[in-house]
């Protein structure tokens, strides 16, 4: 099945070059490239979105328990001594709790795990870890790997492997100029601010439509809508 929505998604990613594998059932999506000689490679996840919407919920949870107990056990709008209490919310200005919508409406796109990949014909492979968020892809991690198949890593034998080795410092702990040259390096390949806005959004339709797909195939028929 192929929604309108992920149709559209996909056909916006191969207007800027990428190959889409986007297999029915699978959470992981992989996008391919030539730039040169070089074979390029991202992977992604709706798994990230699962994940922070589970982590969303805890956070709620947590700072509702907060309120809880900072405020004790009064009843509803009723203060200590028992008269109404006054809200924050209460003390803003219409024009501010309009603003504060505003923001909420705004809220940043959720952080999207991206792995890059670069290899070159008997050069080894290089991976870079990002986060796709806002625009921007966020370099946590570059490592290079002699042999390619550790940088993809598909066998838990291959990520053993993987993880032994030394995989460079953190990326906010290289020098500036070098930081710099990666995040250009990047964008040379087309790994930019207009794809680091598609590929959150494509997660989302993404998720939507396995989720759809579950309801459909997984529920016995009496259950289904």
């Amino acid at each position: 099945m192929c929604t309108e929505s992920n149709v559209l998604h996909q056909r916006r990613l191969i207007c800027v070059g990428l190959q889409v594998k986007d297999v029915p059932g699978d959470q992981e999506v992989v996008l391919t490239k030539k730039f040169g000689n070089e074979e390029i490679r991202l992977t992604f996840t709706v798994a990230d979105l699962q994940n922070l919407s589970e982590q969303e919920e805890f956070d709620d949870q947590a700072l509702s328990d907060e309120l809880d107990f900072e405020g004790g056990h009064q009843p509803a709008n009723r203060g200590a001594s028992g008269n109404v209490a006054q809200h924050p919310e209460d003390r803003v200005a219409p024009a501010d709790r309009e603003l504060d919508e505003l923001d909420r409406d705004l809220e940043p796109s959720f952080p999207a795990r991206v792995n890059i990949t670069v290899e070159k014909p008997s050069n080894g492979a290089l991976l870079i870890q990002t986060v796709a968020q806002d625009g921007l892809f966020q370099i946590e991690e570059v490592s290079y790997f002699s042999k390619p198949d550790l940088a993809h890593a598909q066998t838990a034998e291959k990520d053993w492997a993987r993880q032994s080795l030394y995989a460079g410092p953190p990326f906010e702990n290289l020098d500036e100029d070098l930081q710099t040259f990666l995040e250009r390096y990047l964008e040379e390949r087309g790994i930019n601010a207009e794809l680091a806005n598609m590929i959150p959004d494509y997660i989302q339709v993404k998720e939507q439509k396995e989720y759809v797909r579950w309801l459909e195939s997984k529920l016995p028929q009496p259950l289904r809508y």
